[in-house]
């Protein structure tokens, strides 16, 4: 009887564990019916801010929670890095001018479903204000397996040839149909886009159409910049494979933040820092941000301290971590804009900067209930052309540290600088950030100061 016991049981477990078992390796549960249950498919942003004499740079792409899509995104960011600072290098020596070059580089999720992501990367490079490249690279992944997909992968088994030719000819069809593009020669259009992989390997797969990329000088003058066409399905569906055919629409984008949600208290806080009317006060100011794990270190700091800080956040980011930002508020600090993508804004054009700060305000206002009283223009630029632009009150001058060695060093140099009545602004991205202000407040509590955000310090220098 008892082997007989036995006997079932291990059967009954074996019975189960065939029904039911975890495939770690892509994170999702099989069933025996066959359905799976994918692990959420988070997208949340990084960001790489740089700040040199020589050149600046603001990149930003997106992190998944797939490791092999990762890699190639950062491959694809790091080689764009590269080129860049060779280029600017060489150029510089050419020129022996103190201009500064600049690089942007920003990300959208143009298409997300159960089966495919699909980036679009736009960047821009500025060598000097008279000088500016810009273009497009788009990147469609098969999310289960992390692989990116090329033209050839979008049509059936042996049909290359003929989904090529049949996208070669839409294009060239709406192309004359555009009066924008039809100015264009016609055998400048033609070589560029005959039916060939190179010509078409920017492509990106959208619900009912493919959106055909050509960058600076395919199709026409550099001057035209990108020139984007999109086709519907319809027209290739003779050629295109099965799985690429009603996809349906696309879905929204989980990211990290949104799993906070429950535990941010919306109420803002009041509470100011402990004995904040003493003579020496300082405003703690961080830039670049909000970051998930940073942002929530320099918080905990902070609170340790009674002190109160003023974020000076990029809007894109804010886009990606609106709980993060919420919780910054409701725990009484205040929130100031850094414009939306971290540009050198004195380089737009006037409605270029009203957009970049306008938008970042209506996001932190919707958010926050309040909009930001001040903007910090990225690398420190005041001109009257920002003050023309700009309605809300600049801040500027800062004590900040350039590329810190480590939080010793940047604590060191921030302590060596400070007096009475002065910003101290510290980079929200940096992951020794928190060790250096617990540093920082240590040392400045010992001599008398109170902390206390950029408003409270302002409204008191001007009293």
């Amino acid at each position: 009887m008892k082997q007989s016991l036995v006997y079932i049981t291990v059967t009954m477990l074996m019975i189960l564990g065939s029904c039911s078992y975890l495939d770690k390796n892509n994170q999702k549960e099989v069933t025996a019916t066959g359905h799976d249950k994918a692990a959420p498919f988070e997208i949340n942003i990084e960001s790489k801010i740089e700040e040199y004499p020589d050149y600046h740079l603001a990149v930003h792409y997106p992190e998944t929670s797939n490791d092999q899509i990762n890699q190639r995104v950062k491959d694809y960011v790091n080689q764009q890095i590269s080129e860049f600072k060779k280029e600017s290098y060489n150029l510089k020596q050419e020129a022996q001018t103190d201009r500064n070059y600049e690089l942007n580089i920003d990300f959208s999720v143009v298409y997300l479903n159960d089966q495919f992501f699909v980036v679009q990367f736009d960047n821009e490079k500025k060598y000097g204000q008279d000088k500016t490249e810009s273009s497009k690279k788009v990147m469609n992944f098969d999310r289960d397996k992390g692989k990116q997909l090329v033209i050839e992968d979008f049509f059936r088994d042996g049909n290359t040839k003929a989904g090529l030719q049949a996208l070669s000819k839409a294009v060239q069809k709406r192309m004359t149909e555009e009066d924008a593009l039809a100015e264009a020669e016609y055998s400048w259009v033609s070589q560029g886009t005959k039916p060939t992989s190179a010509n078409f390997d920017n492509i990106a797969l959208k619900e009912n159409e493919i959106v055909v990329h050509f960058n600076p000088s395919q199709i026409a003058s550099a001057a035209a910049g990108p020139v984007t066409i999109a086709v519907p399905k319809s027209e290739l569906e003779a050629e295109l494979a099965d799985r690429f055919i009603g996809i349906g629409d696309s879905e929204s984008p989980t990211t990290g933040d949104e799993s906070e949600e429950s535990e941010v208290d919306n109420e803002i806080t009041t509470d100011s820092v402990e004995n904040n009317s003493g003579d020496k006060q300082v405003a703690l100011a961080f830039e670049d941000g909000p970051d998930p794990t940073v942002t929530r270190d320099i918080l905990s700091v902070l609170d340790q301290y009674k002190a109160k800080g003023t974020f000076f956040m990029l809007g894109k980011r804010v886009s990606f971590y609106p709980e993060l930002t919420k919780q910054v508020a409701s725990e009484g600090h205040e929130i100031g804009n850094h414009s939306w993508s971290h540009k050198q804004l004195d380089h737009l054009p006037e409605e270029e900067i009203k957009k970049e700060v306008k938008r970042t305000n209506e996001l932190i206002k919707k958010l926050t209930d309040k909009t930001p009283s001040f903007v910090r223009p990225p690398y420190e630029t005041l001109n009257e052309k920002l003050k023309n632009a700009i309605d809300q009150s600049i801040v500027g001058d800062a004590i900040k540290v350039n590329d810190p060695q480590n939080s010793a060093h940047m604590a060191r140099s921030i302590l060596d600088d400070t007096e009475n009545g002065r910003v101290i602004m510290l980079p929200a991205l940096s992951s020794i950030t928190p060790e250096a202000l617990d540093i920082i407040l240590r040392e400045l509590s010992v001599r008398g100061y109170t902390f206390v955000t950029v408003s409270e310090l302002k409204q008191k220098n001007h009293k």
